[in-house]
């Protein structure tokens, strides 16, 4: 039987702790705005590590001296996709901010094969490309760097919101 899913992974944020450090009281419409831009936040971040290896929230194993990494070298290196895990770049395109709501957002992929490449598989590494750690059983943890995006997203639209007049 073969399982086709999507990728979406919940991110939590503290908005209301940042509200409160700014003297600020939310409606529900700008905190999902928060968490909207949060989350896209969140998946700039993971279309970027494919090309920038400082955002990966762990190293990539080495695929090129494999077997499936030399087959894929013959087939594709020097036909204009010499990145890995960049073939025709689907899984790339297909991250997203999904939806929000004044409590969280959602990360999504529509690709079937995201979480397998995010989480590993008995057969394959993990090779993570969305900047948190956890995330398949339990909590997903932003990286450093996304947290402080996200931080300044957040602060960004909240400080709006107040200059607004709510």
């Amino acid at each position: 039987m073969v399982y086709h899913f999507d990728m979406a992974v919940k991110i939590q944020i503290d908005i209301k702790a940042v509200a409160a450090k700014l003297d600020a009281t939310l409606s529900d419409d700008t905190l999902t705005r928060c968490n909207k831009l949060a989350a896209q936040a969140v998946a700039d971040l993971g279309t970027r590590a494919f090309s920038e290896t400082d955002i990966r929230p762990e190293p990539w194993p080495d695929y090129a001296g494999t077997e499936s990494g030399k087959r894929y070298a013959k087939r594709k290196i020097g036909k204009g996709r010499d990145k890995m895990l960049v073939d025709e770049g689907l899984l790339l395109a297909s991250i997203k901010a999904g939806s929000a709501a004044p409590t969280g957002a959602e990360v999504v992929s529509s690709r079937p094969y995201a979480s397998y490449h995010q989480f590993g598989t008995s057969k394959m590494p993990p090779r993570p490309f969305m900047p948190f750690t956890g995330g398949l059983t339990g909590a997903a943890i932003l990286t450093d760097r996304a947290q402080q995006n996200v931080d300044d997203v957040v602060e960004a639209v909240i400080k709006a919101a107040i200059n607004r007049g709510g």
